[in-house]
């Protein structure tokens, strides 16, 4: 309600006065002109004129008198109901004026108003947190109270700018306060009165420090290592394109070495993981201090480390290099006041004439090294075609999956998921194992690398994804309707293999939901031809698939790459996961995935979790599931179902449910 009509009324009552007085004079008047000369002409006699004037004053006196009253009465009445209604307004503005102070403080975001000067006529109690000062002594004072000589200057010519040009601004600036440098997500904007006259500005600011950091330290970690801080295998196969482009151009050679530290299982043993990675952080330090700045030191991988040395001449330069990094490792390390000496393998791989691509320089240096080690470690070796042939253990494991896959010798184990909000299965991770009829069950580390460098990964691939599939529909025939089973891919599934009609086969032979499948991939095929990735997921999602992405954090991708794929799942690397209760970088790393993940909606599983306390630092930050050797290790599919009937029945599963549950031993398809 505006003021316009209460001050159209009051001036209409203060005019009241002279409406009487008007009115009086007027009366009086005309009483006197029209009574004297009717008494003149009626009375002869003076006695009587001197009677009837007395008469006719009395007359006088008792008819304004009614009409005064009357005319003051109603004017009292008006300015009453004025009075009464400017009360009413005062009243309500009041408590709007409460109601808006008691939301603005309550707000999680730093809510302030300034008048014209600039002068704060409301700043709430977020607005005092975030930076660090008193609300009561900012009111009636302008940001030199709150800011730096110079910052506070240019804040007010920037609200002065926004109120003449009268438009609603959202970005984000960085303030220095007295808690620090802060950065904050503000919207700022003019203020009217209801004759749409210009009165202030108001600004409502949200503090995105820390959200801020968390996005800054995920984004470095898709291209380096989270231990040494070194750039990790995306940088370096980055940078590794750009040095070859550069050498084909200028004809010159660049040098891959392949690093591995001798023996470092048994000192990760001894030492313990903690100060297994100081030694590593140190080792890293060491390598990068006897490089060239235009040579890239990375770490691809557990102890291992790749060199790029850029415009090298032939192989006496990289022999040169090769030479400094074992020659830096000479002098013992001293861990936690214990001197611990350690050496390495070197194999060296040179563009052009090894290679005209990263992968295959990387492959042909792991290749020179394991060489190295066999001659006796602490040495390095080039690469020759005479490594090329590979063991004579890898050409019988070679012919031994084809025989395999036509034998059927392959079978599926598999890992519990638990959500730990309510501590149930909710799905399983299905792993391979090769059932040899004379070694017994050889785990996949040993076999999956041979199956993609043979080709025969993608119809090991199509097994795993059907028996997966058949396995599932078996279990929800007995009873299981509320889980999930997750199979991983290969990258040669995507480039060689029918992957599409692969997936819809499996679930039209097994019957099986969609919503049942989840297919996870890694980093690594996401951002490979990421055109073709989108679309093929886009087509395999329409379908109903749930996709994850496998041992995320290790630094293959950025978070703009979830945005584009829309991923519903990412699955901690279990290396941040094994000392998280000790370690606070892997906490950090942890806490920074779940809540990017969270902001995004994506769920959050992470894997290998083999302690307690891992667990209780999982539920802490809110992660969504979790699995790994503290819940149980990967089992056959009969383990599988009592394991999950035994859990549910703890986990208080309804009766009906886990009768069923009890009945997956007897309903499982063994065929």
């Amino acid at each position: 309600m505006g003021l316009g009509p209460v001050i159209k009324e009051t001036a209409g009552a203060s005019s009241g006065p002279a409406k009487v007085a008007l009115t009086y004079a007027s009366l009086a008047a005309t009483w006197i002109l029209l009574s004297d000369s009717a008494i003149g002409m009626i009375f002869d006699n003076p006695k009587l004129v001197i009677a009837a004037g007395t008469i006719k004053g009395w007359a006088f006196v008792a008819l304004t008198t009614a009409i005064l009253y009357g005319m003051m009465k109603r004017m009292v009445a008006n300015i009453a109901a004025m009075h009464a209604d400017v009360v009413r307004e005062q009243a309500a503005k009041l408590q709007t004026a409460k109601l808006l102070s008691t939301l603005s403080d309550r707000s999680t975001d730093a809510i302030y108003v300034k008048d014209k000067a600039g002068r704060y006529l409301l700043f709430n109690r977020e607005a005092g947190r975030v930076v660090g000062t008193d609300c009561a002594d900012v009111i009636g004072q302008d940001d030199r109270a709150i800011f730096p000589p110079g910052e506070a200057e240019t804040l007010m010519d920037a609200d002065h700018l926004l109120m003449e040009q009268g438009v609603t601004h959202t970005f984000e600036e960085v303030l220095t306060t007295s808690l620090g440098v802060r950065t904050f997500l503000t919207t700022k904007g003019p203020l009217y009165d209801d004759d749409h006259r210009l009165t202030g500005l108001f600004g409502i600011a949200r503090d995105i420090t820390e959200r801020k950091s968390a996005w800054a330290r995920v984004e470095f970690l898709a291209y380096h290592d989270a231990l040494t801080e070194l750039p990790n295998r995306m940088l370096a196969e980055d940078r590794a394109k750009v040095a070859m482009a550069h050498a084909g151009r200028s004809n010159a050679k660049m040098a891959l070495l392949f690093v591995d530290l001798d023996n470092f299982k048994s000192i990760n043993d001894s030492l313990g993981h903690h100060r297994a990675d100081d030694l590593l952080k140190q080792v890293a330090g060491r390598f990068g201090r006897c490089l060239r700045e235009t040579d890239t030191l990375s770490r691809y991988g557990g102890d291992e480390f790749l060199v790029l040395a850029a415009d090298v001449e032939g192989s006496d330069d990289a022999n040169s290099v090769a030479e400094k990094l074992l020659h830096c490792l000479s002098d013992p390390f001293e861990i936690h006041g214990q001197s611990i000496s350690i050496s390495a393998s070197i194999g060296i791989a040179l563009f052009p004439e090894d290679g005209r691509d990263f992968t295959t320089l990387v492959k042909k240096a792991d290749t020179a090294m394991y060489r190295a080690k066999e001659v006796g470690r602490n040495t390095f070796r080039f690469f020759d075609l005479g490594m090329h042939s590979g063991t004579a253990d890898q050409l019988l494991l070679r012919q031994g999956l084809r025989r395999a896959l036509d034998q059927e010798e392959f079978v599926l184990h598999y890992q519990p998921q638990i959500d730990l909000r309510s501590g149930r299965v909710i799905g399983a991770e299905a792993l391979v194992r090769w059932n040899h009829p004379e070694h017994g069950l050889i785990p996949p580390g040993r076999f999956i690398s041979i199956a993609e460098d043979s080709g025969l990964i993608v119809p090991l691939g199509e097994w795993v994804l059907r028996e997966a599939c058949r396995q599932m529909a078996v279990w929800r025939c007995g009873g299981l309707s509320a889980m999930g089973v997750a199979v991983n891919l290969s990258g040669l599934q995507f480039k060689r293999g029918n992957l599409e009609q692969t997936v819809e086969a499996a679930l039209k032979e097994s019957d099986l939901d969609p919503a049942c499948l989840e297919l996870e991939l890694t980093e690594s095929i996401l951002i490979k031809d990421v055109d073709m990735m989108l679309t093929l997921l886009a087509r395999l999602r329409s379908l109903g698939l749930k996709f994850s992405i496998d041992d995320f954090g290790t630094g293959y991708s950025s978070f703009a790459y979830l945005k584009r794929f829309k991923v519903d799942k990412l699955k901690i690397d279990q290396s941040f996961v094994r000392d998280l209760a000790e370690g606070a970088e892997d906490a950090s790393i942890v806490q920074a995935i779940i809540q990017m993940a969270k902001s995004l909606k994506v769920t959050v599983i992470a894997e290998g979790v083999e302690t307690e306390r891992a667990l209780a630092c999982l539920q802490d930050m809110a992660c969504d599931e979790a699995q790994g050797f503290h819940f149980a290790r990967p089992m056959p599919a009969d383990a599988f179902a009592a394991y999950v009937a035994e859990r549910h029945q703890n986990c208080d599963v309804p009766k009906a449910e886990a009768g069923l549950l009890g009945n997956w031993v007897i309903v499982e398809d063994h065929r």
